[in-house]
């Protein structure tokens, strides 16, 4: 028994029991069932480059590359960086999933076996951010075969 005090100064006597027992275990079941629900989970978002079979390129050359960025929050923007230059390649424009595939002009002068390091970077909308990296090597042209001759196309006459 529990003693609550009245208001002129004599103690009534209460008796604590069951209610709050029975409280105490719908809050002990509410808090784990609140852990065994797929709910949305607050995380960078996810991001992915795919590349060409291969993952090679010439110099110069044009490279294909497939961006691909989720997150649950929405997407606030998605850019990737090569050979130092960083574009914004997805207007993700609050979308949940965003994808794009893209040219990259590969310049004159890198040499066969040198790689080419490609960053992608993904934010949401509330500041999470992922960054990932691929890359490619460059590989030499294959050389005209000695003693080859090369018939012009026909054209008009």
């Amino acid at each position: 028994q529990q003693l609550v005090p009245r208001a002129r100064g004599r103690q009534i006597p209460r008796r604590v029991g069951p209610p709050r027992a029975v409280l105490g275990l719908v809050a002990a079941a509410a808090w784990l069932a609140g852990c065994k629900t797929d709910r949305l989970r607050p995380g960078p978002p996810s991001l992915t480059i795919e590349l060409p079979p291969g993952a090679t390129v010439f110099s110069p050359d044009t490279l294909g590359l497939v961006v691909r960025a989720h997150d649950d929050n929405g997407l606030d923007s998605v850019t990737v960086t090569i050979l130092g230059r960083t574009e914004e390649v997805l207007d993700a424009f609050n979308n949940v999933d965003a994808l794009g595939a893209f040219l990259w002009p590969i310049p004159d002068g890198l040499t066969p076996g040198e790689l080419v390091e490609i960053t992608g970077y993904a934010k949401d909308l509330v500041g999470d951010r992922t960054t990932v990296t691929a890359s490619v090597t460059v590989i030499a042209r294959p050389a005209a075969r000695r003693g080859a001759s090369v018939d012009p196309l026909p054209g008009p006459e």
